[in-house]
């Protein structure tokens, strides 16, 4: 049986946030455009209904859909962290599964932008050295710089075995 030793999850403020202040403004923009259209055919006498709601509701479209998906990623991933290596695990509606054994870290890099700083969170990504094993990418982890340091730990005592 495998053992965990850490498990972590992602920071959903940190990764909700600025997606949906993004998508918000992709709402008011479209929203605007389209009200300046009915306006502009209204005039013109080109209609006569109003496209009001559509224009509410597109909106509402283009923020709920992103910001919902993105909702369900993060709160639905984990990262776990056994003896031998790490698992990136995402469950829905299917599951799917990314591990690295530690054996073939070769390096990790870490991303702190100034959001990630405000909010105490930031990306650590595990490269590896073979081709067959592509990069895991632990994403929006709190205190990331502290997890920098444990996950080194645990990479030294592996290939200290």
């Amino acid at each position: 049986m495998k053992k965990r030793t850490l498990i972590l999850k992602p920071s959903v403020v940190n990764g909700l946030v600025p997606i949906t202040f993004r998508y918000f403004l992709y709402a008011v923009v479209v929203s605007v455009v389209l009200f300046l259209v009915e306006n502009i055919l209204k005039n013109f006498n080109l209609i006569e209904i109003s496209f009001k709601w559509w224009t509410v509701l597109i909106g509402l479209v283009i923020l709920v859909l992103p910001s919902g998906s993105k909702l369900i990623k993060l709160r639905r991933t984990t990262y776990s962290f056994y003896t031998s290596h790490v698992e990136s695990e995402f469950r829905f509606l299917t599951i799917k599964k990314h591990s690295v054994p530690y054996s073939q870290i070769v390096d990790m890099t870490l991303e702190i932008s100034l959001w990630d700083r405000l909010t105490k969170a930031g990306n650590i990504t595990l490269h590896t050295a073979e081709e067959k094993t592509p990069s895991l990418v632990l994403y929006y982890i709190r205190k990331p710089e502290q997890i920098e340091k444990i996950i080194y730990r645990m990479i030294y005592h592996h290939r200290k075995r």
